[in-house]
């Protein structure tokens, strides 16, 4: 967890916080530092997504917006978890929570 905020954080030193692998870390691990991809993948790669609210009704029940993107976000999500390990927790609002964690 530290190494991926320190990551997309572009907080990181020289000398490596963490070990690569296999080829999809290194993968993953180049296209963000080069601008490829955004930082947020080695945060799903490590099974966590935290992301800023969006302009919509946040009366209690109202339809979340991002709830109607869950499905092509598990989608984005299994392409780099590992295959045994698929499940990413978001922590966000719900139609029924001002703040709730889900498993997609």
């Amino acid at each position: 967890m530290d190494f991926s905020r320190a990551f997309y954080n572009l907080d990181l030193n020289d000398s490596k916080s963490f070990e690569i692998g296999t080829p999809l870390e290194s993968y993953l691990d180049q296209a963000v530092r080069c601008g490829d991809l955004p930082g947020e993948v080695i945060s799903w790669y490590n099974g966590v997504c935290w992301y800023p609210g969006v302009v919509e009704d946040t009366a209690v029940g109202q339809p979340v917006i991002e709830h109607a993107l869950s499905e092509l976000r598990s989608y984005m999500y299994t392409m780099v978890k590992k295959k045994n390990d698929k499940i990413v927790t978001e922590y966000g609002r719900t139609p029924l929570k001002t703040f709730d964690k889900i498993k997609v």
